[in-house]
């Protein structure tokens, strides 16, 4: 803790530090602290060999560490395609973010449902913070900081493989410049500089205390990039009045977002996964996700991009720091508000996002709750079949009909106007295969 200490009183924001993170009264009294990660540190290399799919539940469908507990055993059997989970923790998850001290205690109570489990398949899980909007880049982010070095070390004795920034929650990020910040006589530059010191400073107040921790930030960079292909990731603005297919997302106002994912580059340790998570839910084909993938981890931070958020510092040193995911969701198109996904479809969307993830993808789903579906369950059936057809490079998951514009594909995009999907290429003849 004193380590972060220092950290927050060469960083922090314009307020005050004195306080300092060791001192806080909030690590006082005692709580019951986890047994530690199953099997030892061989859970986070296991992580890192790739190809893992983890559950995210949506909004009132979320899993707690105590839903997880209760129902693990017909998890395990039903969701065998699934590694792990993303946890809500019922009283820390929107506090935590909060310029207000959460004791370790009130942590430990939210995590200690995990202490006992010995999952066999679901071994992978993460607690979800979701950022909130008390605080601007220019504020002091020392309770804050405090709070998610008391949460990793938890987290971390919980037996938990990592920890999810949600900057995608309706709460969300002051990332919007000049109109969400709290000081608009401040340069976008000061913004941007100011912005990216908070990511650097959450992320090594997590590596501290957890530096093996998987560190999942869902909305990346590169929607707020104007130079980003809008077929490739959610642009942060678009015009509604254009059809998107391969020209760049243009300028946007939420050029911080970039700014605060940099920050987390910078401050990511040695030992730490940094993770794009990739919450750009209209890409379809192996091409699109490899693309993505692409774009988000090298062109992103290239010279010839030239981003404003990405100092030239950092630039070489992307490519390594920076893995990428994708979110897959059962609701179709780039907000989920369009068509209802179709289950075999889905399946090859996570073969496709498997293949071209660097360690794994996230399944999220709004209106199925998946922890109490049976096997035989057609979204847990195009989960196995897409994860199998990923970890088999012979296997593919061929249409009735290849090539004729009868399959799944053409079909779905048949139902479609292209010009309220946001990033899908339209081919008539375009097949699931």
């Amino acid at each position: 803790m004193a380590a972060l200490a220092a950290c927050v009183m060469v960083a922090c924001g314009g307020g005050s530090s004195s306080s300092g993170v060791a001192a806080n009264s909030a690590d006082a009294g005692d709580y019951q602290a986890g047994p530690g990660p199953i099997g030892g540190t061989a859970l986070y290399s296991d992580f890192r060999t790739g190809r893992k799919l983890v559950l995210h539940q949506r909004d009132a469908l979320a899993v707690t560490p105590a839903i997880l507990r209760d129902r693990l055993a017909t998890m395990e059997v039903a969701l065998d395609a699934f590694d792990g989970v993303f946890l809500r923790l019922p009283n820390t998850t929107d506090a935590l973010m909060k310029p207000a001290a959460v004791s370790a205690a009130t942590i430990a109570a939210d995590l200690e449902p995990l202490y006992a489990l010995r999952p066999t398949r679901l071994k992978h899980n993460f607690a979800v913070v979701t950022v909130q909007r008390d605080l601007d880049a220019f504020d002091d982010w020392t309770t804050v900081l405090a709070n998610l070095s008391r949460l990793a070390r938890i987290a971390r004795d919980a037996g938990l493989t990592g920890i999810v920034i949600d900057n995608e929650s309706p709460a969300g990020l002051r990332s919007i410049y000049p109109y969400d910040v709290k000081q608009d006589t401040k340069s976008v530059e000061e913004y941007h500089e100011a912005t990216r010191r908070v990511g650097r400073m959450l992320m090594q107040a997590i590596a501290i205390d957890f530096p093996d921790a998987v560190v999942v930030v869902l909305r990346g960079p590169a929607g707020a990039e104007p130079k980003t292909p809008s077929n490739l990731v959610n642009c942060e603005s678009r015009d509604p009045n254009l059809v998107y297919v391969e020209a760049p997302c243009g300028p946007t106002a939420a050029t911080l977002l970039g700014s605060f994912f940099a920050g987390f580059v910078e401050g990511k340790g040695a030992r730490t996964l940094l993770v794009d998570g990739g919450t750009d839910y209209g890409l379809r084909t192996a091409e699109q996700f490899a693309a993505a993938a692409t774009w988000r981890k090298t062109t992103l931070a290239s010279a010839a991009t030239a981003s404003q958020f990405i100092p030239d510092t950092l630039r070489d040193a992307w490519p390594l720091a920076v893995t990428a995911s994708f979110g897959l969701r059962e609701l179709d198109g780039a907000h989920g508000n369009l068509l209802p996904n179709d289950p075999a479809l889905f399946a090859g969307t996570v073969r496709a996002a498997l293949v071209a993830a660097d360690t794994f993808a996230w399944a999220s789903f709004n209106t199925v709750d998946m922890t109490q579906v049976v096997a035989s369950n057609p979204w847990a059936t195009a989960a196995r079949r897409g994860k199998a057809a990923a970890l088999s490079p012979t296997m593919r998951l061929a249409s009735s009909a290849p090539g004729s514009g009868t399959g799944l594909m053409a079909q779905y995009f048949g139902q479609i106007d292209e010009s309220e999907l946001a990033q899908t290429i339209v081919d008539p003849y375009i097949d699931n295969v």
